[in-house]
């Protein structure tokens, strides 16, 4: 069995062999095979630590990572493989990057080489993407000589316009200069060719007016002075700011601070819409010093990127989850947007939450850590009240704006305008005004498709999906059915295959199946959608969010991917279409989940010239998170769940680890499981409680069956000891060998 929880262990040493090549101690980056660092003699010089290195395992070669050359060796190794030179053509991590991914594998309990191989950029073929190079052209002679002698090329005006333009222009790509006038020049001596690395540039397509210079609220002011007093040094710091107070503008002010010191800025946030859409307006403001990586970009412009911030040319880094490991050689201020966002959370091998990480690595490096949020995170808030986060906030809107109303629609009593139709007319009514007075609208249904099941009303059968087991998602403009779960898609049926109707219905409404309601209603609304499914091409996000900006669009229909960060002055109403999905599924987070939701996208309400509304439609009025956002009380929320959280023991009250247990045969499982609670009866006293195991909410997924179990108690060392004491169990019954387990430290969902 692989259990991906396993230390990094170095045995006891012994002594380096007088002659031959060095030996290097080398994390394997694989989720499977010995969790230990393996020693390998280098291949030629000894590759400097912190680079990648191809090495011979199991029969086959794969991706290691050099972490130390020691003195000693350890005393079992009598002979060492050899592996390659190293691969890496940019520079390796730094010891600091060495040193975070070991503290990180430790804390999240996976190899070493894994966290490594999440902190650099993607290889091709196992090796650095090179740069990209181009021909160019440029004059072999004096300037003005080039142009007396275009003057005397009459006869041959694309060699006189050539040389015209390299003495104008300098420095010309080849391929933007006629071949043969090229050639000839060359030949003459008045051209010389040759060719330069070229920057693949994220949004190059992208342009934004210089952002005017804004007077700062005296909240926003206050919060950048507390920001500059902590440069120099470790400091967590909360800015707990309402939607439109104005929090990306301390960012920004912040980061000038820092880059005109010569120090180097990272702000990670959760989603690539709002990392493209940031980095498009710090463009604006600081020009070529913004970097931008994310998983959406080429390869080649994500290796590019990297080079940019790890040579210290790019001041301020924009980025995703894995963005935290971003190689600044002067780090000087860490910024965690929406950090309650549990798209921080990596939900496969290495399961790290990229703002704790960020943490760590403010610690480590002497770097003050700034956590912003209208709806923070309960660890966070708990922190900053009782002191060990500094809280700074910002209570109100700028330029005296006020937050939305807020009315609530009662699904149980409201029915929706058209049949099989999701808006009532509360909605509709709302919508209509807004559009009558030439203002715009965002509509958010936290799910993607024309329809999450299909249905004969015949029979009642309805279209699994035969990995996951759960119903698949109609997609109409495909002609699909689809799983979002494995992404298994097969031909939308036209017939029941168990009793023949041809008579199909569609089950409830997705996004898809929204625009289409939309449009019956008002036929001359122009109405765009952002969700997954339309922002797969590059920048898509941002194409679709200028669309809103310059009014070409009415009506914004999206997921939860609308409801964070995005400041569209035009919308004036947003309409949450069903505020109950994930309100009651199996997991202590799930009020604040929807708290969170609630709160951020009604925060895109009114924040022009103009006041906003919302018209939140729900069959749960009464629950406390859908009460608390109608009031806009994020603090009374919190008290009102961390009061809950105290009873239960639940984080932030208490730590917890999930274990997942996962085989593709349900006997082996159940049998497993079976073993579990059996060892658990006779388990040594440690002060940790374990729930469960018991089968996953998603019991079956990818074709693997699936159980849980949490360990949780009020202290983290006997939640991990016990974890260990499991893990080991596992790992010594030959039943559950081929048992895959993996190992949530600090899980964002229990699903």
């Amino acid at each position: 069995m692989s259990v991906p929880g396993a230390q990094v262990e170095i045995p006891a040493p012994a002594p380096v062999p007088a002659s031959g090549p060095a030996p290097g101690l080398i994390a394997v980056a694989i989720a499977k095979g010995p969790p230990k660092v393996l020693t390998y003699k280098a291949k030629g010089d000894r590759p400097p630590v912190g680079s990648r290195v191809r090495i011979p395992l199991g029969g086959r070669w794969t991706i290691g990572f050099v972490v130390d050359h020691p003195q000693v060796l350890p005393p079992e190794v009598t002979t060492l493989r050899t592996a390659s030179e190293a691969l890496d053509e940019v520079i390796p991590l730094s010891a600091e990057m060495v040193a975070l991914a070991r503290r990180v594998a430790d804390y999240y309990m996976v190899p070493w080489g894994q966290v490594l191989a999440a902190a650099v950029p993607p290889a091709a073929g196992g090796r650095a993407v090179a740069p990209r190079r181009v021909r160019v052209a440029e004059l072999a002679v004096p300037p003005a000589v080039a142009v007396a002698r275009a003057a005397e090329l009459a006869r041959a005006p694309r060699q006189a316009e050539v040389l015209t333009r390299l003495a104008n222009e300098g420095e010309l790509p080849a391929a933007r200069l006629p071949a043969g006038a090229l050639s000839r020049l060359a030949t003459l001596g008045l051209v010389r060719l040759g060719t330069r690395d070229e920057r693949r540039v994220p949004l190059s397509g992208a342009t934004a007016e210089a952002v005017a210079e804004v007077t700062l609220t005296a909240s926003q002011q206050a919060a950048l002075d507390a920001i500059s007093g902590s440069l120099g040094g470790f400091v967590p710091l909360l800015l707990h700011g309402v939607t439109g107070s104005g929090k990306t503008e301390v960012y920004f002010r912040a980061a000038a601070r820092v880059m005109d010191a010569g120090g180097q800025v990272l702000v990670l946030t959760p989603e690539i819409a709002l990392a493209s859409r940031l980095a498009f307006l710090a463009r604006a403001r600081f020009g070529e010093r913004v970097a931008l990586l994310h998983s959406s970009l080429s390869t080649g412009e994500r290796n590019d990127e990297w080079r940019r911030v790890a040579d210290g040319s790019a001041g301020l880094v924009i980025g995703t989850r894995s963005a935290v490991f971003a190689p600044l050689p002067r780090p000087g201020l860490i910024v965690v947007d929406e950090e309650h966002d549990g798209a921080y959370k990596q939900e496969e091998s290495p399961r790290y939450h990229a703002r704790d990480v960020a943490l760590m690595r403010g610690r480590e490096q002497g770097v003050p850590v700034l956590l912003g949020s209208a709806t923070p995170s309960m660890e966070s808030f708990q922190a900053a009240q009782g002191g060990r986060y500094r809280y700074l906030t910002l209570p109100d809107r700028v330029r005296e704006r006020t937050l939305p109303t807020v009315s609530v629609v009662d699904l149980r009593e409201e029915r929706p305008v058209l049949p099989r139709g999701s808006i009532t007319m509360p909605l509709a009514d709302a919508l209509r005004n807004t559009l009558e007075r030439g203002e715009q609208a965002m509509l958010l249904l936290n799910r993607r498709g024309y329809s999450p099941l299909i249905l004969c009303p015949s029979c009642g059968h309805t279209w699994q999906c035969p990995h996951c087991r759960v119903a698949f998602t109609f997609h109409r403009e495909a002609r699909a059915l689809h799983c979002h779960y494995c992404d298994t898609r097969q031909a939308a049926p036209s017939a029941c295959g168990e009793c023949g109707d041809r008579l199909l219905v569609p089950v409830g409404v997705g996004t898809e199946g929204l625009l289409e309601e939309l449009a019956e209603l008002f036929p001359e609304a122009r109405i765009g959608r952002m969700d997954r499914d339309t922002t797969r091409t590059k920048d898509a996000h941002l194409k679709i969010l200028s669309e809103m900006e310059s009014g070409r669009v009415d009506v914004l229909v999206g997921t939860q991917m609308i409801a964070k960060g995005h400041d569209l002055p035009g919308v004036t109403l947003v309409g949450v279409v069903c505020a109950d999905q994930g309100i009651h599924v199996p997991d202590f987070r799930a009020a604040e989940g929807v708290f969170a939701l609630l709160a951020q996208v009604a925060g895109r309400a009114g924040r022009g010239e103009k006041p906003g509304r919302v018209v939140l439609q729900t069959y749960s009025p009464e629950h406390p998170a859908v009460q608390h956002a109608v009031m806009h009380d994020y603090v009374a929320f919190a008290a009102d769940e961390l009061a809950l959280r105290g009873l239960t023991g639940f984080p932030p009250a208490g730590r917890v680890v999930r274990l997942l247990l996962r085989d593709r045969s349900e006997k082996r499982l159940d049998a497993a499981c079976a073993k579990l609670v059996g060892w658990l009866n006779v388990r040594p006293a440690g002060g940790a409680q374990v729930l469960g195991p018991g089968p996953a909410p998603m019991a079956v997924l990818r074709d693997e069956f699936r159980a849980h179990l949490l360990v949780k108690g009020e202290r983290v060392g006997p939640v991990r000891q016990t974890v260990r004491w499991l893990l080991d169990r596992l790992e010594e019954d030959s039943l559950c060998r081929n048992l895959r387990v993996d190992v949530d430290v600090d899980p964002q969902t229990l699903m």
